[in-house]
């Protein structure tokens, strides 16, 4: 595909589409994007629009753009040429390279910042690994990355502010709530696992150590994301959390039941330093490593009671564990999903 006059990777199967339709895939796009970013924005707005996205847009607003100077755009910002055409490819093209600020050069996981399954299916097409597949194989193979990059992909567009779009003209899984830092670790080492697990099953020997290098590096270059990601809903969490707390009355918020902001208040007095992170992160990625290796579920049951035992802080109430664990509900299903199909095509 071409962009701005430039050719533009967007994956094998759209590729072949355009080969054989003879025709560019973005204006056949256009309009299905424009929904798309319709919905999306619907997304964006139900999150601004509850009481504790206005506090959050508030705040943004007194702060002012940061470090938005003169001259500057922001990530997000859609500008629409003075024709009124909006060509969706083009600003998704240009809102990365804003994004990447010139660190593709060493990390080509910041050339698709929200499209990481791109890089593995370049380097798989460039092997030889779609030779002698049909076209509605190569689609299933490139979902299937796409959904195991999901996450990762997901969580950048949010950091970011890129948008939800991918190359294949939709969403990445449909719209979802922000992940905590403690999902996305989970997230990251699941995914870095079942590429893994795919290159040992379907890849020829010479081609699994340059494949590895590329998941290594697509490892480096989400933990620095994570590293450095916090939910911004969260703060707000926990400034409404602590006044309940302080109040000692969970009947204090209007908006919620009393349930719920009773455990708002337990949640809110949990910290975590950057050394509980690191023994958390450690213990994740082993149990995703044995996962990996044995196919075990007991496993993946085995890494839910880590993520809940570290978000608790090992409390035994069991309600609280419950709600806990529904608000990663999204994150655990959609990895529980990705391995599922994974290995009923795989195994």
């Amino acid at each position: 595909m071409k962009i701005a006059g430039m050719e533009y990777f967007t994956g094998v199967y759209n590729r072949r589409i355009e080969a054989k339709q003879g025709i560019n895939l973005k204006k056949s796009y256009d309009k299905e994007i424009e929904k798309i970013l319709e919905r999306g924005q619907k997304v964006v707005d139900s999150l601004l629009l509850s009481d504790e996205g206005k506090k959050f847009s508030a705040e943004k607003a007194q702060k002012g753009t940061v470090g938005n100077g003169e001259g500057k755009k922001n990530h997000g910002s859609i500008d629409f040429p003075e024709s009124g055409k909006i060509d969706m490819y083009e600003i998704l093209l240009r809102q990365q390279k804003e994004v990447a600020a010139g660190r593709e050069a060493i990390d080509e996981f910041w050339e698709n910042p929200t499209n990481q399954w791109l890089n593995f299916t370049k380097y798989l097409d460039q092997h030889g690994f779609y030779e002698n597949r049909s076209d509605e194989d190569v689609k299933q193979f490139e979902n299937l990355l796409s959904e195991i990059t999901n996450g990762m992909d997901f969580l950048t567009g949010l950091q970011f502010n890129t948008g939800f779009i991918d190359v294949r003209g939709s969403f990445h899984s449909g719209p979802r709530p922000y992940m905590s830092k403690a999902e996305a670790i989970a997230s990251l080492e699941s995914s870095t696992n079942a590429l893994s697990y795919l290159a040992e099953k379907l890849l020829p020997n010479e081609q699994k150590e340059g494949f590895s290098k590329l998941i290594d590096l697509y490892k480096s270059h989400n933990e620095k994301i994570i590293e450095d990601y916090k939910n911004p809903f969260e703060g707000m969490e926990r400034a409404i959390g602590l006044s309940i707390e302080k109040r000692k009355d969970h009947f204090g918020s209007s908006l919620k039941p009393v349930e719920e902001a009773k455990y708002q208040s337990m949640k809110a007095k949990i910290t975590k330093t950057d050394k509980a992170y690191k023994n958390y992160w450690k213990a994740i990625s082993e149990e995703f490593r044995r996962y990996n290796e044995s196919r075990d579920d007991a496993i993946l049951k085995s890494v839910k009671e880590i993520y809940l035992n570290f978000v608790t802080d090992n409390t035994k109430d069991v309600n609280f564990r419950n709600y806990m664990m529904k608000k990663a509900e999204s994150t655990f299903s959609h990895i529980e999903h990705c391995w599922k199909r994974i290995l009923e095509k795989y195994s």
